[in-house]
């Protein structure tokens, strides 16, 4: 829960101050676009994402944001699925229901009761960051949605290891924007007894919009990759462009604890492919990376981030 919560809160914090005004006084009414750049929380940098052949929007090595927000409506249920989770524990089934209920809900007390007091994230994240990050994100996003699905379970060394993916929903009310996110987290927890002690990140995705008619994105990228080998990063726009302008940038990052609350810069030029086809190369070294995109249009603003894992 907490990298995701990260991200939204990094990703927010710097669109309302910057993308809005330069976007909104200045390109979506002259269409003047050069040298405009937005500004997003930043992350380090270790891979490379270079230019393709014949594309127009220059690949960067800047880093990317991810942004995933598990949240549920007090509805939420625990999907049991085939493959072991249908045998779960009642207690881990219930438990997992009843963190997504009080997230909805905003309840920071029950929530934080399910972490223990040792916690950590294997970003860093200790119980008391995901404290700061729960009560920053909740103040921003309203008709949060957190539905979590438990995947499989089993029990090592004394404690019950889930992996469980969490689908989050929301929106953020500016002066005179809506920000609409919609995040996806693959999680592994390790818990002792009914709380959670440990958490890895299996896959992260998430998408923020503002705008009446932002671009619809579809985004290919590998969830992993070896170390040194190429992958490819494409941002598909599906609606026809017409005649409308489309600007494009990129980001690749480094995950780390320390880069949550830092800025970097996204530059963006003019899209004239249909979407954004980077081939970008992992490190030498095993990382993880957040890789991401935004496309602007008049009509509005798409951004996404999706955590690339290089392995050995």
């Amino acid at each position: 829960m907490s990298v995701s919560l990260q991200f939204v809160t990094r990703f927010a914090r710097s669109y309302d101050s910057v993308t809005l005004r330069a976007l909104v006084h200045g390109v979506m009414a002259s269409g003047v676009v050069a040298g405009l750049s937005l500004l997003v929380p930043e992350v380090g940098m270790a891979g490379t994402i270079d230019r393709s052949e014949g594309d127009p929007v220059s690949r960067v090595s800047p880093q990317v944001s991810r942004q995933v927000s598990p949240q549920v409506s007090p509805q939420a249920q625990i999907l049991a699925q085939a493959g072991g989770s249908a045998s779960a524990p009642a207690a881990v089934v219930q438990n997992l229901s009843a963190i997504d209920r009080a997230a909805s809900a905003e309840d920071l007390e029950t929530v934080l009761g399910f972490y223990d007091r040792t916690f950590l994230h294997e970003d860093g994240w200790t119980r008391a960051d995901l404290r700061q990050s729960l009560t920053l994100f909740w103040e921003r996003f309203s008709g949060l949605r957190y539905e979590t699905e438990l995947l499989s379970w089993d029990e090592v060394n004394g404690q019950i290891v889930t992996e469980t993916r969490t689908q989050i929903g929301g929106t953020e009310r500016l002066a005179q924007r809506t920000l609409s996110l919609e995040s996806q987290l693959h999680l592994r927890q390790y818990w002792q007894g009914d709380r959670i002690v440990r958490e890895e990140v299996l896959g992260e995705r998430s998408q923020i919009q503002t705008g009446e008619v932002p671009p619809t994105l579809v985004v290919q990228l590998p969830e992993q990759v070896q170390v040194n080998e190429s992958f490819n990063f494409d941002v598909i726009v599906t609606e026809p462009l017409g005649d409308d302008l489309l600007l494009g940038g990129v980001l690749d990052e480094a995950v780390r604890q320390e880069s949550y609350g830092a800025i970097t810069e996204i530059g963006l030029e003019p899209i004239v492919s249909g979407g954004i086809f980077k081939v970008g190369r992992a490190p030498g070294v095993e990382d993880t990376r957040w890789i991401s995109a935004v496309v602007v249009r008049k009509g509005g603003i798409t951004f996404v981030t999706q955590r690339l894992q290089v392995v050995e």
